[in-house]
């Protein structure tokens, strides 16, 4: 085998060796592909396959640190490509010995016959790489095998060269499902040779150079974007009008994206929309999040308005331009596609990105806005405190106990969960509510859990957890049909407690109880000395209060959701039904809604679950929990303890002026344990779910 490669060295230094063949060769370095292809050509190039064409051969003549493959060449290769017929000195010089020497001569520029690209491609970031192999031309195109840039199986093809230019900018691949892969390459959007950076100041770079990129496929598209207000941007920006860069312009890839592009009807791509929007448009993308829509959409209900739906996708233009969807004259057609109402003058009034803590959006939005927050802030600022301090007074009281039972030599009191009269030990019992009162707060505690688990993904739909709670439900249009109906159950046990206040009006004789005197809801001035005087026993400067049948505590507690539900039902309805709101209200009273319903949706959420959890359950003395709402019954101690006045009257223990209705039916029997049990599992659920909804509101209030 050996003396088989000395003789073909020998052949092919004979072939070559003489200096007019190394003349004639010299000459035609240099001439085209497509130039006549000379005798004493062709035979050199066979001369060349006597030792590239034979594996043994370069297996031992192959020059050290090269890969004898790399150098195996053989017509059947070249057939079919690009340099099928191009002589083999035509891009590799000749040595002028053989073997070669370890360190070839480097091979004919490309740029020799391919002066255009070769410019292009100089001009380009990999043009500056051309001492690394990987930016070089055979890099993409190939070398012996290269075919011609429209073959489909060429490296430089539709199919290989996205392959080719990933495996060096390995962070930009087209992922699986971008509407591009197998579609288009690399070069189809960034250029073939003249290759720059997306955001380059060139040509190509600039948003008019993009968007002409993707007119070249989408061209009836960029028709339409060509005129649009984006559009006018990129030519004033390309025409040096607009300083080039920041939220000049928005292009096709500012809102379709770049690599990972979905089709435009995948869902996946519904939400980037609105981000991608907000990054130039920033105010009016924190307005739209503040919106039904905005928020809808955060936690994964497509059907919900984004910014295409009403401004379009390709065609935008100021709302003070008639063309604009979004102009007086197309709003309702805008808006019509959605609502039915939108034929009413009054509902497109509504202001979409509203900023109520500003008085340009009018006074009766900026009055809403300023009262919710006033309301919020003082009411947890007041009750807040009184619940921190109540706290501290119970836990101070409950440490003097022990420290007195222990001076004494008594045995440390012991804390029991009692469930029923037996495991009390104490009595007797009294009546505290009617069965009425009973199945009406059940009733209200059901739907208000339903109103607040459904609503809450909206409110802080910006919250890493809204999204998933939001799936749980059923998504967003499962939630809006469950929060409707408890929002429905929830006019109607107000309608049957106000039929029932009317009853109770009609069958009093002494009317005036009703609204003066120790048994009325109505605030007194003795509840504001009852306040006073609380405040004082918090710091241990005056007695406990003595409570007729209502605290002023119990009585905020129940205006509130008197207020609540007037509130929350009200502006619940005009969002349900804007139909009919229309008919009698004005636009703007869509915004006062929306700021009602969901301020005070928190406020509601936030009270019960804090300040009145914590007097019917994590009051030490109430532990774990009060059943008195839900069995009726209250133990005369405790009655004497929360609300002297009437326990006294019972008792005939004084003569305060309480009267007859404040204790009716005096005794109440104890009880039964399954009630006790029943009342125990519902309240301490409850409790519960409402702390892990404190701590979610907590995490995300800053949202």
């Amino acid at each position: 085998m050996l003396i088989r490669g000395a003789l073909l060295l020998a052949l092919a230094a004979a072939a070559l060796g003489t200096p007019v063949r190394a003349q004639r060769a010299a000459a035609a370095r240099g001439r085209g592909p497509s130039a006549a292809v000379s005798e004493m050509e062709r035979r050199e190039s066979a001369t060349c396959g006597l030792c590239h064409g034979d594996r043994e051969v370069l297996r031992h003549s192959a020059p050290r640190g090269w890969n004898p493959d790399s150098l195996y060449v053989t017509p059947q290769m070249l057939e079919g490509g690009a340099h099928a017929a191009v002589p083999c000195v035509r891009c590799h010089p000749l040595p002028g010995t053989l073997p070669h020497p370890d360190e070839p001569r480097s091979a004919v520029p490309c740029g020799t016959c391919h002066a255009q690209a070769d410019s292009l491609w100089r001009a380009g970031p990999h043009g500056g790489r051309a001492s690394r192999k990987e930016a070089s031309c055979v890099a993409c195109h190939g070398s012996h095998d290269m075919l011609r840039a429209r073959d489909l199986e060429s490296p430089a093809g539709l199919r290989q060269l996205s392959a080719r230019c990933v495996s060096c900018h390995t962070d930009r691949p087209l992922p699986e499902g971008d509407v591009h892969r197998n579609r288009v390459n690399c070069a189809s959007c960034h250029g073939a040779h003249m290759i720059q950076p997306v955001h380059d100041s060139t040509t190509h770079g600039v948003p008019l150079g993009i968007a002409e990129r993707c007119a070249a496929c989408h061209d009836s598209v960029a028709t339409l974007a060509r005129t649009d207000i984006h559009g006018i941007s990129a030519r004033e920006m390309a025409m040096g009008r607009r300083p080039l860069g920041g939220d000049s312009a928005a292009t096709c890839i500012a809102c379709h994206g770049g690599h990972g592009m979905p089709p435009a009807h995948q869902l996946e791509r519904e939400v980037r929309l609105v981000s991608r929007c907000a990054a130039c448009h920033r105010e009016e993308g924190e307005t739209y999040g503040d919106t039904y829509h905005g928020r809808a959409t955060r936690v994964g209900y497509y059907r919900a308005a984004r910014c295409d739906d009403c401004h379009s996708a390709h065609r935008i233009f100021p709302s003070s331009d008639r063309r604009s969807a979004t102009s007086q004259g197309q709003l309702a057609h805008t808006c019509g596609r959605c609502h039915e109402a939108a034929s009413r003058p009054a509902f497109v009034a509504f202001h979409a990105h509203v900023k109520p803590h500003t008085l340009a959006e009018g006074p009766a939005i900026f009055g809403a806005w300023l009262l919710m927050n006033v309301l919020l802030f003082s009411v947890f600022a007041v009750f807040g405190m009184q619940t921190v301090f109540w706290l501290r007074r119970l836990l101070q009281l409950r440490w003097e106990e022990q420290r007195r039972r222990k001076a004494l030599g008594l045995p440390p009191k012991q804390q029991r969960v009692p469930l029923d009269s037996a495991d009390r030990g104490e009595g007797p019992y009294v009546w505290r509510f009617k069965l009425v009162h009973r199945l009406i707060h059940g009733v209200s505690v059901v739907s208000f859990f339903a109103l607040i688990i459904t609503g809450l993904p909206l409110r802080f739909s910006c919250a890493a957890w809204a999204p998933q709670l939001m799936g749980l439900l059923g998504g967003a249009g499962v939630a809006g049909t469950i929060h409707r109906a408890a929002g429905g159950i929830t006019v109607l046990y107000f309608a049957a407690h106000l039929v029932h206040l009317v009853i109770i009006f009609f069958r009093t004789k002494d009317k005036k109880s009703l609204f003066w005197g120790p048994d009325s809801m109505v605030v007194q001035p003795q509840d504001l000395r009852d306040f006073a005087q609380m405040w004082k026993w918090f710091f241990n400067r005056a007695p406990y209060p003595r409570f007729a049948r209502y605290a002023y505590n119990e009585k905020f507690h129940y205006i509130g959701a008197f207020w609540g539900i007037v509130l929350l039902g009200g502006s619940g309805l005009v969002r349900w039904f804007p139909g009919v709101a229309t008919v009698v209200l004005p636009g703007w009273a869509f915004n006062v809604a929306a700021i009602f319903h969901s301020e005070e949706a928190l406020l509601a959420a936030g009270f019960m679950f804090v300040i009145h959890f914590f007097n019917v359950h994590m009051r030490p003395d109430k532990f774990p929990m009060d059943g008195a709402m839900f069995t009726g019954r209250l133990r005369l101690e405790e009655l004497a303890k929360d609300h002297a006045l009437t326990a006294e009257a019972i008792g005939s223990l004084g003569g305060h002026p309480v009267s007859r209705r404040a204790v009716p039916d005096l005794a109440a029997p104890p009880p039964p344990r399954w009630m006790t049990i029943v009342a125990a599992v519902f309240g301490l659920g409850a409790l519960a779910v409402g702390l892990v909804i404190v701590g979610m509101i907590l995490w995300v209030q800053m949202c």
